[in-house]
């Protein structure tokens, strides 16, 4: 499999999450419903660019983006989005 196809699937993946935790979300929590909405729409944009040929380009420079960063934020918009990668990665809770 290339690697946009793993990034659509993983993008696929992504939407089917978010929709179930709309569909089980409590309706009094608006912040984390607005939160996966804005994610949900994030990862909609990025399949619609896949279908359109558009995905990977940065919005602002028009440039390619790099194929191993999109891996890791498939999402991303603009090559700016990976200058604060570290936000978007998982990061580990020290314990004491």
């Amino acid at each position: 499999m290339n690697p946009l196809d793993q990034i659509k699937d993983e993008l696929t993946l992504m939407k089917d999450e978010l929709n179930a935790r709309l569909a089980k979300s409590q309706l009094d929590d608006p912040i984390f419903i607005r939160d996966v909405k804005n994610e949900l729409n994030d990862v909609e944009l990025a399949l619609e660019k896949m279908e359109y040929g558009l995905y990977g380009i940065c919005e602002e420079t028009l440039q390619k983006l790099p194929l191993e960063q999109l891996a890791q934020i498939p999402t991303a918009r603009t090559i700016h989005d990976f200058l604060n990668m570290k936000s978007y990665l998982k990061k580990t809770l020290e314990y004491h």
